[in-house]
């Protein structure tokens, strides 16, 4: 959105035109794609003691950005204020190669993972680029026991069951 207005030679049509394709694109891609990230995110890494605090965290940061971004644009693109115009865009395009650096590298891939192995893996300090491949012992040990707990259930009941058969004599 920026360069377009700061490269010249760009008839004005052309820029409006571009203006609002790249507006769309950005609009577009936020609210599908990093926006609802926050909400994902405070949902299911943190400690499930710390599930709701952090929720609450995350939707106070991003409604106070969200605030943030609607009060100061008018100064930035305001002709009699600062007259960046679309130019503002240039903070966006800083601002949102942080925000995919740091999901990139900060955050980890949880996906088809259990609430459970997640705590398990932020508790064994497990890099997040490890996330994916990382086995849960706790989990499986814990499938090993129900699974031992059951095998011991059946034995049992059968052999109770052998004790109360009458033996019969046959002639």
């Amino acid at each position: 959105m920026a360069v377009v207005y700061t490269v010249g030679g760009v008839p004005k049509d052309g820029a409006g035109i571009a203006l609002v394709v790249t507006v769309s694109i950005f609009v577009f891609g936020f609210n599908f794609g990093l926006e609802p990230y926050v909400y994902l995110v405070a949902g299911e890494l943190p400690a499930q003691n710390l599930r709701a605090y952090t929720m609450g965290l995350a939707s106070a940061v991003s409604f106070a950005f969200a605030w943030l971004c609607a009060f100061t644009t008018p100064y930035y693109i305001n002709p009699t204020e600062l007259n960046w115009g679309p130019k503002y865009g240039y903070i966006w395009f800083a601002s949102g190669i942080i925000v995919t650096i740091f999901v990139y590298f900060a955050l980890p891939e949880v996906r088809g993972r259990t609430l459970e192995e997640i705590d398990e893996m932020f508790r064994n300090k497990v890099p997040t680029r490890d996330f994916p491949s990382y086995v849960c012992v706790e989990n499986l040990e814990a499938r090993q026991r129900e699974f031992d707990n059951a095998a011991a259930e059946v034995k049992e009941e059968a052999k109770e069951e052998a004790t109360h058969i009458e033996v019969v004599p046959t002639r």
